[in-house]
């Protein structure tokens, strides 16, 4: 990163010697010229990073990720996804299910939040999540 913020600056600095040594010419269009190509060099110098970054897209994209990429990457052994996936809509099912709730109580029954209390419990059959019980105290 320290050689990169360098760089930006050494061509930040290059391009502002450049500007100042360069002559005006007729109208001032050499002085325009130089300017638009100093500007485009800190421009392209600023989007250097990004050379690396499309080689990496293009590499994944031809063969695969490189093997340095996916070295630190394991999937832990015993996990299984389906459960996690089962239980994390389950609990925002419930979640929503209780926002959708405590609103219709409000809006449409003019019940203030303190005056209730709301529990969903959701179910799921491991293809979908429905709502088994809804206590409303």
């Amino acid at each position: 990163m320290q050689h990169y913020v360098l760089s930006i600056l050494a061509a930040i600095l290059l391009a502002a010697v450049t500007e100042k040594l360069s002559p005006a010419g007729e109208g001032g269009r050499i002085a325009a010229h130089v300017r638009f190509l100093t500007g485009l060099f800190i421009i392209l110098s600023l989007l250097s990073p990004l050379t690396s970054a499309v080689e990496w897209i293009t590499s994944a994209a031809d063969g695969g990720l490189s093997g340095d990429l996916t070295n630190g990457i394991t999937r832990p052994t015993g996990t299984d996804y389906s459960e996690m996936l089962g239980d994390t809509l389950t609990a925002v099912s419930r979640t929503e299910g209780e926002a959708w709730i405590e609103k219709a109580l409000q809006e449409r029954f003019a019940i203030p939040p303190e005056g209730y209390a709301v529990e969903v419990i959701c179910s799921t059959d491991g293809e979908a999540v429905r709502f088994s019980e809804i206590r409303i105290a």
